[in-house]
């Protein structure tokens, strides 16, 4: 769908006037983004120099590669799921069993398309846990890439949040609804936190402090 094309195409489809891509996709890219920069902060943390450190900044790759991975795949898995909703939408609903039938696929895929951008949450908030590890010991070079990705990571995890709430509106399952709410109120806290101390030593780094 996008993987294997330019980004400007999906540029130009986020752009247009389309239902799919948007937030929740662009979400998921902004945290691949992120993760690659995390990455990038990492592979330049190599070396003799750093061979006191070498174990962790392997680990740290190793992480870092898997959110990225992940959060590509969301891409596409996003606006996948969002047409799953367009076609419930879609379903005829002029007997009682049509509506019911409607009803039921419609709440299913209202599910699917919350656990897209959950997953997307959830990969951001464990990059800002790698990116308090790699910050202290990376590449002086690249303190700003690394600040750059805590920021892109913590834009990323509010978007996603976003697009799980409003599908949790309309989500009749109320354990469920309560369940990702819960599991979203304790990672977001944590992460407020952890982006602080992170791009506070970014900051601080920058201005030679």
């Amino acid at each position: 769908m996008y993987l294997d094309k330019p980004i400007t195409t999906y540029i130009e489809d986020l752009s247009a006037r389309k239902s799919a891509p948007g937030g929740g996709s662009a979400s998921a890219l902004i945290g691949a983004v992120a993760g690659a920069l995390c990455s990038m902060t990492a592979n330049f943390t190599t070396g003799e120099k750093y061979k006191e450190v070498a174990p962790k900044i392997e680990r740290i790759l190793k992480d870092c590669k898997a959110v990225t991975d992940h959060c590509v795949k969301m891409v596409e898995e996003d606006v996948i799921a969002y047409g799953a909703i367009e076609r419930a939408h879609a379903m005829p609903k002029g007997t009682d069993a049509e509506k019911e039938a409607r009803t039921r696929a419609l709440q299913g895929a209202l599910k699917g398309a919350t656990r897209v951008p959950l997953a997307v949450f959830e990969r951001c908030a464990e990059l800002l846990r790698l990116l308090d590890e790699l910050v202290d010991i990376c590449n002086p070079n690249l303190i700003t890439d690394a600040g750059v990705s805590a920021y892109a990571a913590h834009a990323a995890m509010h978007g996603a949040r976003l697009n799980v709430e409003v599908n949790c509106k309309y989500i009749k399952d109320a354990v469920f609804v309560a369940d990702v709410r819960a599991e979203i109120g304790k990672a977001l806290a944590e992460a407020e936190r952890i982006k602080n101390r992170v791009t506070d030593r970014v900051n601080s780094r920058v201005r030679g402090g």
